[in-house]
């Protein structure tokens, strides 16, 4: 087999926006993502996601065949899938399932022994909003969610959201148990949203792909913040299908082609259609802004928990992350 490409993200770094602007244009590539592989309501939710979480015993062996299908061994492949750390970040999936990171370093062994590792990064700070914004419509009282006691308990380790796993220089440091340094590539969100051509031409250079498919690379915008009236949408949708048709398959009835049906997956299939539909249909509504601004005191604490670790990565990995107010 030729090379194989893992790219991890972090979740919240443009994954989506690469995944369908960059790598789905690659033809001389086999390319996997999120949609056809961890929220695959088969490939998914029967088989990688139990094997990543101890639910069932499946062999890596299945696993591997299972999601890979119609893989063309005389290309090379990209694997682009965000589960393995979106479940670490989130502090209530990995104490849900008991995970640690290496626990899962060691499943991603197991399926892709050797590939070439790709991470997208982001400043810490603009994480962590960025994070808030997606994931405070999940909270059944977000009307009344206070963003600073969010960012308050985070910092003491107590928050929904696993600051540990922010702290990009330990993680990578415990990927390097398992996988060469030669093999780890890192990109900067802040390249592809500010430095677009530099980001991608990193990104030919690690692929070495050839001049004819780097110009098939277009800016996408995948993922934009919701309106707070649609998350308010998207929770009343959630619950009223969780409580009263936990098994009822919606994209079926209502002619939606889904890939799934899980109403966590709120990106494709009935959830996104019908939210919108409703955000729309209610669109004259006055919405009440989120508040997301980060006092000066709290940004120094931030800064201060990961300054040093960032350091340390932007020098071993030559990373410009001074430009980006990383440290």
């Amino acid at each position: 087999m030729k090379n194989f490409y893992f790219h991890p993200g972090w979740p919240k770094t443009a994954t989506k926006s690469i995944q369908i602007g960059l790598f789905s244009k690659l033809k001389s590539f086999n390319f996997y993502t999120r949609r056809n592989v961890s929220m695959h309501s088969y490939y998914g939710h029967k088989v990688l996601r139990p094997f990543l979480y101890n639910t069932k015993k499946i062999s890596p062996a299945i696993v591997k065949k299972r999601i890979f299908k119609n893989l063309d061994i005389k290309k090379k492949t990209i694997y682009s899938d965000e589960v393995f750390l979106a479940n670490l970040v989130n502090n209530m999936q990995k104490e849900k399932y008991n995970l640690s990171l290496e626990g899962v370093i060691k499943k991603i062994k197991k399926i892709i022994p050797n590939p070439y590792l790709i991470f997208t990064i982001r400043n810490q700070e603009e994480y962590i909003r960025s994070w808030y914004n997606q994931n405070f419509h999940k909270n059944k009282n977000f009307s009344s969610v206070n963003f600073l006691k969010f960012i308050d308990e985070s910092l003491k380790n107590k928050g929904v959201i696993n600051l540990e796993m922010l702290d990009y220089y330990k993680v990578i440091k415990t990927f390097k148990k398992y996988f060469p340094k030669s093999k780890i590539e890192i990109l900067l969100f802040e390249d592809f949203t500010s430095n677009y051509n530099f980001f991608i031409r990193k990104i030919a250079s690690i692929l070495d792909i050839s001049e004819k498919e780097f110009t098939n690379f277009k800016k996408v915008k995948a993922n934009t913040s919701d309106s707070r009236r649609k998350r308010y949408f998207y929770r009343l949708y959630t619950n009223f299908r969780m409580n009263f048709f936990p098994n009822f398959q919606f994209s079926k009835f209502l002619g939606f082609n889904a890939l799934t049906d899980s109403p966590i997956e709120r990106h494709y299939g009935p959830v996104e259609k019908i939210t919108n539909f409703m955000d729309k249909l209610f669109q004259g509504n006055k919405v009440e802004k989120i508040n997301t601004r980060i006092p000066k005191d709290i940004k120094m604490k931030i800064k201060t928990r990961f300054s040093s670790s960032n350091k340390k990565l932007g020098s071993e990995f030559k990373l410009s992350l001074k430009r980006y107010d990383y440290f």
